[in-house]
């Protein structure tokens, strides 16, 4: 496994466009030292690392079935599901590092990205809890509108739902 290969997989590009806005934040809170910039950085970078490896892990299935995915690393087999995992260990280190690093509270509040990362790949994408969340912000506020309007301007909807309930 090349350095390419691991770029790949994680997505470095989306990892460095995310940066200056993980810059941004940390200046907004304060004026970091270029000590806490570095620490920052790395936290950052295994955060984004273990999110991503942790997704491509947990829908490996799904990927495989898509054929807009079917060729990512462990849909195609071209990295195995160990490798995955170190790299996913890896990145958890690089994380927790760079939170205990920076202070206390940092590290005692970062199992709570990971848990979103562990969380989030089974909330969206082609599983059955997918189809009950909003797919956008503000959209379980508009939800219960635009499923009103449905069913009051869209026919077939109207058919739909007056054949279930005759058939009950």
């Amino acid at each position: 496994m090349d350095v390419k290969q691991i770029a790949s997989f994680v997505k470095i590009e989306h990892t460095l466009f995310s940066l200056p806005f993980v810059f941004i934040g940390a200046y907004m809170a304060g004026n970091p030292t270029f000590v806490q910039l570095f620490w920052i950085l790395i936290a950052a970078v295994g955060a984004r690392g273990l999110a991503m490896g942790l997704n491509r892990i947990i829908d490996r299935e799904i990927d495989a079935a898509n054929p807009r995915t079917a060729n990512r690393h462990l849909a195609a087999g071209t990295m195995s599901l160990q490798t995955a995992w170190i790299l996913c260990f890896v990145f958890l280190v690089m994380l927790t590092a760079g939170a205990w690093m920076l202070n206390p509270l940092c590290l005692y509040l970062s199992p709570i990205p990971v848990l979103a990362f562990v969380v989030y790949p089974y909330l969206t994408g082609s599983r059955q809890t997918s189809r009950h969340l909003p797919d956008e912000p503000g959209a379980a506020v508009r939800s219960p509108f635009r499923i009103r309007w449905t069913q009051r301007h869209d026919r077939r909807a109207l058919q739909a739902a007056r054949a279930e309930d005759g058939a009950a």
